[in-house]
């Protein structure tokens, strides 16, 4: 029960406000796909909880989907 909490309770580092900053870009489902991929690769272990680490995944993960950061 507590771990569901934990997950509940979560915060992604990364926010699709944030997303949409770097890549000078509105709502859409792109930032959807990126954020969900920032969280299942920091709850399945393969990066740290940390705003770093999901920074690095969040560009890696825009530039396949053809993303270019504006700043």
């Amino acid at each position: 029960m507590e771990e569901k909490d934990a997950i509940r309770n979560w915060k992604n580092p990364i926010t699709g406000d944030y997303v949409m900053e770097v890549f000078g870009i509105g709502p859409c489902n792109t930032i959807g796909q990126i954020k969900e991929h920032v969280k299942n690769a920091i709850l399945d272990g393969d990066i740290p909880n940390t705003f770093e680490a999901a920074d690095a995944l969040m560009r890696e993960k825009a530039a396949e989907l053809g993303l270019t950061p504006v700043k």
